[in-house]
């Protein structure tokens, strides 16, 4: 920084010169901090944005493990959420399916701990054997991080 009263010892000349020099500096500095500030705004927006996502498809997930009908619990989402209609169909098709997928997966855990080997289970639920050795893995490596 420069001291003061070197500034007020500059000719008026420079004095205008030195002063819109920093007004420009400062310019800048201002454009370039709301350039920032809009960028980490869009962020946390898109991150609000797909936490709501994420919470209203659980709550949708949520509401076909409590036994409502497919219709019912799209319904009650819709109602509680704002979510477009095309979004709820696509998931309307992909959660049924998921929840099966996950309920065939904990009833092999269950027969794993049974004790039947992944040959017999794989013959009970028509799957290759090493899908039921991937789906047991895969079980088991997300009970270990939860």
């Amino acid at each position: 920084m420069v001291p003061e009263s070197y500034l007020l010892m500059l000719p008026p000349k420079q004095q205008l010169e030195l002063a819109a020099h920093l007004e420009q500096q400062a310019h800048a500095l201002r454009q370039a901090a709301e350039n920032q500030q809009r960028k980490i705004d869009a962020r946390e927006k898109a991150k609000r944005h797909r936490d709501k996502l994420a919470s209203t498809r659980q709550m949708f997930k949520a509401y076909l493990y409590q036994g409502y009908t497919l219709e019912r619990a799209r319904a009650m989402t819709a109602a509680q959420s704002a979510m477009p209609d095309a979004l709820l169909d696509a998931w309307s098709k992909a959660i049924p399916k998921e929840i099966e997928r996950e309920k065939r997966n904990r009833a092999i855990m269950q027969k794993a701990a049974l004790g039947w080997i992944d040959k017999e289970i794989a013959d009970h639920y028509g799957l290759h054997e090493k899908s039921v050795t991937r789906i047991i893995g895969q079980m088991r490596r997300h009970a270990s991080d939860a």
